[in-house]
């Protein structure tokens, strides 16, 4: 009795399988008896491959180079990355890099009150003075420096993002700090024209202007181009000191066919005033003294003496060739 009910269901439920297919029993039995196959129809999965380069909308970037350095999915790169993206510092407006890794896990940014160096500390591994860990990794290669404080800086708007490569796995770009490294994205040359101008004023008689151009010089998209630059010029709060900058960057992309391009980056860069770097004594600031508190516009050192300029320019290109589809 128990067999015949089992066998009456399985047959019921073939039936009402084959009912909402729209198929006949009959029909159904004699094509599987024939052995037909059942050919699907062509599927295509279709999706943006995005590079490491390019611009991302919002504060989450699909594709990492700084992990692997290859053009590898943020959720498959085998190393703990950090990501500020060009929107994320936009909406910060930083001065410096170091302000723009205020809110990047493990990265305690920030170490002096200027923008005047980028120095910060990742996972514990950093330093004061010319032992210091400054960001000086630009699209993977370090920057050259000179003694002392001869280090390099670079503005957040030249920027396409900020790359944060935590723990030893930073050795991978040779010798670095045991905490990681920081590794800066260039803007580079797009398809998608971009036109944006900017004028902008703020707290201590802060005056700025940038700027970002790109697209194709040509119809057929061989030949792209970015220009962005940027011009500050502001006091502090603090006595006699005062912040100037003038960047420029221009980028050039040449692309004579889908599998091989080139691209030369260029930039140059202008500080004839770095701002306060000074700190003031624990004692009035952050603990009483007797004498009262230290003014927050103190600047201890001596006007006439106290001056800071520097120079940078950098040229460099990227080239790459497809072999084949894999």
């Amino acid at each position: 009795m128990t067999r015949s009910i089992r066998s009456s269901l399985l047959a019921s439920a073939a039936s009402w399988c084959l009912f909402l297919a729209g198929l006949p029993a009959q029909a159904q039995s004699t094509d599987a008896a024939a052995g037909d196959l059942v050919v699907l129809p062509q599927v295509d999965v279709q999706a943006t491959a995005w590079r490491s380069w390019e611009s991302v909308p919002g504060y989450v970037a699909p594709v990492t180079t700084t992990g692997s350095k290859t053009d590898t999915p943020l959720i498959e790169a085998p190393q703990s990355v950090g990501l500020v993206t060009r929107d994320q510092i936009d909406d910060q407006a930083p001065q410096g890099v170091s302000q723009a890794l205020r809110y990047t896990a493990g990265v305690l940014g920030e170490v002096r009150p200027s923008a005047r160096y980028d120095s910060v500390f990742v996972r514990g591994f950093g330093g004061q003075g010319t032992g210091a860990a400054f960001v000086n990794f630009l699209d993977g290669l370090r920057q050259g420096r000179g003694l002392y404080f001869g280090v390099p800086n670079t503005d957040p708007w030249l920027l396409e993002r900020i790359e944060v490569l935590r723990g030893p796995a930073s050795v991978l770009y040779g010798q670095t700090g045991a905490g990681g490294l920081v590794n800066l994205v260039s803007r580079r040359p797009s398809a998608n024209h971009v036109n944006e101008v900017r004028l902008e004023a703020g707290s201590h008689a802060l005056l700025q202007t940038a700027f970002d151009l790109g697209g194709e010089l040509t119809e057929d998209g061989t030949l792209l181009y970015r220009l962005t630059g940027i011009a500050r010029k502001s006091d502090t709060q603090y006595d006699y000191t005062e912040e100037e900058r003038i960047a420029i960057a221009p980028a050039l992309t040449w692309r004579p066919d889908d599998n091989t391009s080139l691209t030369v980056l260029a930039s140059y860069q202008h500080d004839p005033e770095g701002g306060f770097y000074n700190f003031v004594p624990a004692s009035g600031s952050v603990l009483p003294n007797p004498n009262g508190r230290i003014g927050r516009n103190f600047f201890g050192g001596d006007p006439a003496y106290d001056r800071f300029n520097r120079t940078q320019a950098a040229i460099g290109y990227q080239f790459e060739h497809r072999l084949d589809d894999v």
